[in-house]
């Protein structure tokens, strides 16, 4: 038992998990006769033998679901619990365990965020089946290793809604007037930006509709980026300044949000 009690979240959670799934064994059962949770036990049908998913069979909510299982036996998890309620965590591991045979720790969280995303794309009309198996791939990843690779999905992801954009270029003082103006900067303060930043300084996306200016406010505050919408141009301007570390991944979930912003006010006005 000393094991046990040492500093390890994960080993206390699974020992603590085990007890309950025993005590409570004689409700799977019932859980299968009722049906309770289809949507979550295909998904982990599919991740464990390696099956293409059908995504009009399942949900968001259906992710979360199993990205929350899996957090809560991750090592060095953050785990919230506020993620899930402790009945359907416990009931979405015991399905797992006792009748799939799958050991959700083999997960990763960063598995089922990246279906997530595939599942917005997915809602939004973009093809997905390219990317299989690819979604499935039982591999974890840290952000920072895959920036490239991730700026590059999301400029694909802009060619898929057919969108333009373009980097700033810092030898285009036209561009660079354009930003010292909109973003209230001196010219001196933008250049000394310009010397110290390895990559370029913003972004600016083009054909963007979007009335609702608050829209832009609240994605603002939620990916912590500095960007001003011009109306009368449909364009979206970005500015990385020295304070901004804006990663890729973000920007995918940032240029989904805007998607489906679009296609929102596009439902309405039909």
């Amino acid at each position: 038992m000393k094991l046990l009690f040492t500093y390890n979240q994960q080993k206390v959670r699974k020992y603590l998990l085990s007890l309950k799934i025993q005590k409570n064994a004689h409700l799977l059962h019932e859980l299968l006769a009722d049906k309770k949770h289809q949507e979550e036990i295909y998904i982990l049908d599919c991740l464990e033998h390696s099956r293409e998913i059908d995504f009009s069979k399942i949900s968001e909510q259906s992710i979360q679901q199993i990205m929350a299982a899996v957090s809560y036996l991750e090592e060095d998890s953050n785990f919230s619990i506020d993620l899930i309620d402790s009945k359907t965590l416990l009931e979405i591991i015991m399905i797992a365990e006792k009748s799939l045979d799958t050991d959700i720790s083999c997960f990763y969280t960063s598995q089922l965020y990246l279906m997530e995303i595939f599942m917005r794309m997915y809602r939004l009309g973009i093809p997905v089946k390219d990317y299989y198996p690819n979604y499935l791939e039982q591999d974890n990843f840290e952000e920072y290793d895959c920036e490239d690779s991730f700026k590059s999905w999301g400029n694909d992801l802009l060619q898929d809604m057919k969108l333009h954009h373009e980097e700033v270029d810092s030898n285009d003082k036209d561009t660079l007037i354009k930003y010292s103006n909109l973003f209230h900067i001196s010219m001196d303060e933008l250049n000394s930006i310009i010397d110290n930043s390895w990559s370029p300084i913003g972004e600016i996306f083009s054909s963007i509709k979007i009335k609702d200016q608050s829209f832009f406010r609240s994605i603002q505050y939620q990916f912590n980026v500095r960007m001003l919408y011009q109306a009368e141009e449909e364009k979206l301007y970005l500015f990385y300044d020295d304070d901004t570390y804006f990663p890729a991944i973000k920007r995918i979930e940032m240029l989904l949000c805007i998607f489906e912003e679009m296609q929102l006010a596009k439902n309405i006005a039909s």
